[in-house]
């Protein structure tokens, strides 16, 4: 099985204390199954330029010198296929009255046309999109 990640699973890695179900389930997976979009490197891009200084030299040096070494050869972009995929994904939202963001849309048009699992939190804006979600923050609900 091979997934792409959101935004907010890659950033995740970066903060000063990351969610140690996320961190697990990253660790369990072969980086060789693990994908992102140019958009994703976007987002990224825009939150290390919103960062406060001293916070953003250390960011930019990750993002330059770790992610994309980390994904090298596995960051997806954004196609006529991927462009369609989400023009259709888009049109049925609206159908049903629930409006996907442009950048969740292509997402999840990415995941579609290469047959990837979309990882995200976001799970209420994903969720009966035609595309599988996994959620890593997803913790097992324990009865008693």
């Amino acid at each position: 099985m091979q997934f792409l990640l959101d935004t907010n699973v890659v950033s995740e890695q970066i903060k000063k204390t990351p969610d140690a179900v996320v961190e697990q389930w990253l660790r369990a997976q072969s980086t060789l199954d693990l994908w992102i979009s140019v958009l994703t490197m976007g987002e990224i891009t825009a939150g290390v330029e919103l960062a406060p200084a001293p916070r953003q030299d250390e960011l930019r040096r990750w993002m330059t010198q770790e992610l994309r070494r980390a994904f090298v050869g596995r960051v997806l972009p954004v196609d006529d296929a991927i462009a369609r995929a989400w023009g259709q994904l888009s049109a049925e939202a609206r159908r049903r009255g629930r409006p996907l963001s442009p950048i969740d849309g292509l997402l999840l048009g990415t995941a579609k046309v290469h047959d990837l699992v979309f990882v995200t939190r976001n799970e209420r804006d994903c969720v009966d999109r035609g595309v599988d979600i996994l959620n890593p923050w997803s913790r097992p609900t324990t009865r008693p």
